[in-house]
C-alpha cells in the first residue's frame, strides 16, 4: 500500500463528511472525494509537510471549483428563464443561520488564539491570495518560517472541524 494510499484511508471518511456539509450535497461530495484522492496520488509524500492538511485543503479546493460550477449552471439556467416571474426564496432558514453564526464565532476564536504573526500569514495567503514567498517578503520572513506559520494555522482550524465532526 503506497503511503497516499494509506493517508487517505485513514481521512477519507472524515473528509467526505467535512465536504458534504461544505456542499450541502453528499454526492457531490463524494465526487471530490474522489477527485482528491486522483489528485494527491500524483504528488510525492515526501515533499508534503503534512499529508493530512494537504489531503483536506486539495478537497476544499475541489469543493470550491464544484460549487463555483453550479452556481455558473444555476446563473446560466436562469438567464435562459427571463421570462420567469418568481425564483425560488434562497435566503437562508434561521436554523441555517443560527448554525453559520455558531460556525463563525467559533472559527473566530480559533483566529484571535493564534499569535498575530501566524493570523496575519494565513489571511494573506488564504484570504488575499499571496504565494510564501509574497507572504515571507512583505513581512520580513523566511519562506520557511512562513510555512511553518500557515501549518500550524492550518492544523489549528482543521482540529476545529474535527472537534465538530
Amino acid at each position: 500500500m503506497s503511503s497516499w494510499t494509506a493517508v487517505f484511508a485513514q481521512h477519507s471518511g472524515e473528509l467526505r463528511a467535512v465536504l458534504a456539509r461544505v456542499l450541502g450535497d453528499p454526492s457531490l461530495a463524494e465526487d471530490c472525494v474522489q477527485d482528491t484522492a486522483l489528485r494527491v496520488l500524483d504528488q510525492p509524500i515526501e515533499s508534503v509537510r503534512d499529508p493530512r492538511a494537504f489531503l483536506f485543503q486539495v478537497g476544499y479546493n475541489l469543493a470550491k471549483d464544484a460549487l463555483r460550477r453550479r452556481q455558473v449552471r444555476q446563473s446560466e439556467s436562469l438567464d435562459e428563464h427571463e421570462g420567469v416571474e418568481r425564483v425560488a426564496d434562497v435566503s437562508p432558514t434561521p436554523d441555517a443561520l443560527l448554525q453559520s453564526r455558531q460556525q463563525w464565532a467559533q472559527v473566530s476564536t480559533a483566529l484571535a488564539a493564534m499569535p498575530p504573526q501566524r493570523r496575519r500569514v494565513l489571511w494573506l495567503m488564504r484570504v488575499e491570495g499571496m504565494s510564501q514567498k509574497e507572504v515571507a517578503a512583505e513581512l520580513g520572513l523566511s519562506p520557511k518560517t512562513v510555512e511553518n506559520h500557515m501549518t500550524l494555522a492550518l492544523k489549528s482550524l482543521a482540529s476545529l472541524i474535527k472537534e465538530r465532526v
